[in-house]
């Protein structure tokens, strides 16, 4: 949707590759699903192209896959700083797929347990928006007691409650 709407977004994958998320993406501008969207010919994915994204334009998406556990903020933002200079990129908004598979800034610290770092991602990504003046969006998944809820609450974030207190705004999506 950002996308369409005509935003640059910078898409930090940790789960997905580049490819399948950008397959993803098409089928959603496309409104096909995968396996339609793996049966079209050049002709027919220019069709739809014109008819649906025309509008989009270049340089309007850039994603990058990271494997989990081997980026920091600081990488994130230095990649940022390389679009800028190589590219021309400057994101209007920040995905990144998902937070919890980032490490902290920093020399890790052995005393520190797994809901001290992620609040402490959280915080450090959180100012990469503050500094870029741009939305980030992140997922995170549910605890057991947040499994199968038709209502999730604050306390059902897997990993860190802490990732909640570095949040402006928070979505749940769940199915019973």
């Amino acid at each position: 949707a950002l996308v369409l709407g005509g935003w640059k977004v910078l898409y930090v994958s940790f789960e997905d590759s580049e490819v399948k998320v950008g397959q993803r993406i098409m089928q959603n501008i496309f409104d096909i699903t995968q396996n339609e969207l793996r049966a079209l010919n050049k002709e027919a994915y220019a069709k739809l192209w014109k008819k649906r994204a025309s509008g989009i334009g270049h340089n309007k998406l850039v994603i990058k896959e990271y494997s989990e556990g081997c980026i920091n903020a600081l990488a994130i933002k230095a990649l940022m700083q390389e679009l800028k200079e190589k590219r021309g990129f400057v994101p209007d908004a920040l995905v990144i797929d998902y937070i919890g598979c980032m490490i902290p800034n920093g020399r890790p610290n052995p005393s520190e347990n797994d809901n001290s770092k992620l609040r402490e991602i959280c915080a450090q990504v959180r100012s990469i928006g503050m500094e870029m003046n741009i939305p980030v969006l992140t997922a995170a998944q549910s605890n057991r007691g947040g499994y199968g809820k038709a209502e999730l609450g604050l306390d059902d974030a897997a990993d860190s409650f802490g990732q909640t207190m570095k949040a402006d705004v928070i979505f749940g999506i769940t199915q019973t």
